[in-house]
């Protein structure tokens, strides 16, 4: 049984000395892991730009490699990686370890509609230039032939 039915289960006894006080209720497993799920866990942003000592874990993202960023931080290191874009290069959104990227649908959820829509026009249009860059190659290979 779970702690859901458990606590039911208790508080519903048919004898009432049966039943849990009040303060009893309060210490059983269920309001353990409630006040667990409900605590506000802080992290350091490992981007480091915002100069906040700790952020909420709600207020941020954690790559696959557990390198938190802030929405503040990570903001900017998307803007860069729009300039990295407009020049040419591939530059997706990575930890400060560069060992991962932090997934599109974080980004999604954490940044700016207007900023996140601009970071994936412009990885189309990088893209769209690498296309016909390689289309241009296979037609000149054909023609020689």
């Amino acid at each position: 049984r779970g702690h859901t039915a458990e606590l039911v289960a208790a508080l519903t006894a048919k004898e009432p000395q049966n039943r849990p006080s009040a303060l009893d209720t309060t210490q059983c497993a269920f309001f353990t892991v409630l006040r667990a799920v409900n605590r506000e866990e802080t992290r350091e942003c490992a981007l480091g730009l915002c100069g906040s000592d700790r952020i909420l874990l709600k207020n941020g993202i954690e790559c696959g490699c557990s390198d938190f960023a802030c929405a503040e931080c990570l903001k900017a290191r998307v803007e860069c990686s729009i300039r990295q874009h407009q020049e040419g290069n591939e530059d997706k959104v990575t930890c400060t370890k560069n060992q991962c990227t932090f997934e599109d649908r974080d980004l999604a959820r954490l940044l700016p509609a207007t900023v996140f829509v601009k970071y994936l026009d412009s990885r189309r249009q990088l893209f769209e230039k690498r296309l016909v860059g390689e289309n241009q190659e296979l037609i000149r290979r054909a023609v020689e032939e």
